[in-house]
């Protein structure tokens, strides 16, 4: 029998060959995990950060970048002087050069044009400026990257970013894997800080000597933002109340909750009364990301009087003092 497990999760497998199984990836959040064949029970050796889980639709891309085309080995100059990239409002620069040759594959989305490559020397760099981040949070980068020995497990290419284009500070990426049959195209996600400021920017830099990369599909994405607070409201015993909230992005779902209960499959409370006042607040999810935080309204009953605090991370809860003069 044959298995495949990703991380923690074994699946079953189709010989194909006397080299090639086929599995069906089990679920996972994104990042990268070991890969281990498993035959008759027996474990071989795991390719470690063999696999990569990443998003295949976020709900809120700051930029994609796949390089373009090139007919022939370009100058990074070249190519940003003929619009060559996708992005022409951001500012592309380096000492390496946009290639053709060894497109891009092996992973979802891989655009198969041009990518650029960093050869052999000590400090070849691609950089992207301009990038526009403010009041962004979560920023995640991805990318495509070759390697073009099978010693090398990534870690002489530094990634990094920086604010004023002076301090930079280096990424965290997942190592390739090396050995016999990894030469070739992976996917990663760097992890670190990356700034929400308003110029951004991101640099591939190579800091060894026996190792020829390549970088394509380059990705950042943000968490979406709340563009509009749900307001409080008052109503009279009987009406109705709708809350309202916007965000950015694509595909996002909304999850209302009065204080920690979520009100059925309702958008908010039917009706202004002792039951329905208190606390509401919204989730907004997206396929990659959700997130809590005080997009909350308050909902009281008119014609009375009330004492009550604030909605918070701990209380949701009001007291009410009914008046009958309806002062």
């Amino acid at each position: 029998s044959f298995a495949v497990r990703f991380g923690g999760t074994t699946v079953s497998a189709t010989r194909v060959t006397s080299t090639t199984l086929t599995a069906v990836t089990p679920a996972h959040v994104a990042g990268s995990v070991d890969v281990t064949v498993v035959i008759n029970g027996v474990d071989d050796m795991p390719l470690t950060n063999g696999y990569t889980y990443f998003c295949t639709n976020p709900a809120n891309v700051v930029f994609t970048e796949s390089m373009g085309t090139v007919a022939t080995t370009t100058s990074i100059a070249a190519h940003e002087t003929a619009n060559g990239f996708d992005n022409d409002n951001y500012t592309m620069s380096g000492t390496g050069d946009v290639r053709s040759s060894s497109v891009s594959s092996e992973y979802f989305g891989a655009t198969a044009g041009a990518n650029i490559f960093l050869t052999t020397t000590v400090g070849t760099s691609f950089q992207i400026a301009g990038i526009n981040t403010s009041g962004l949070s979560n920023l995640e980068l991805s990318f495509g990257i070759f390697k073009s020995t099978t010693a090398s497990d990534g870690s002489d290419l530094i990634v990094e970013v920086s604010s004023d284009g002076i301090l930079y500070t280096a990424l965290s990426l997942a190592r390739l894997p090396a050995g016999t049959g990894t030469a070739g195209w992976y996917y990663r996600m760097a992890s670190g800080t990356i700034p929400a400021v308003a110029d951004l920017r991101i640099r591939f830099k190579q800091a060894g000597t026996s190792t020829q990369y390549r970088i394509d599909d380059i990705r950042l994405t943000a968490a979406p933002q709340i563009t509009m607070q749900p307001s409080g409201a008052t109503r009279c015993a009987g009406g109705s109340v709708t809350f309202t909230v916007a965000a950015t992005g694509s595909g996002l779902g909304y999850q209302w909750y009065k204080g920690s209960v979520a009100p059925g499959n309702e958008v908010g409370p039917n009706n202004s009364s002792y039951k329905n006042m208190g606390c509401y607040r919204c989730v907004r999810q997206s396929q990659c990301d959700s997130d809590a935080d005080d997009h909350r309204a308050r909902h009281t009953r008119g014609n009375d009087w009330w004492t009550g605090r604030r909605c918070n991370d701990r209380l949701y809860g009001y007291s009410f003092i009914h008046s009958s003069d309806g002062k």
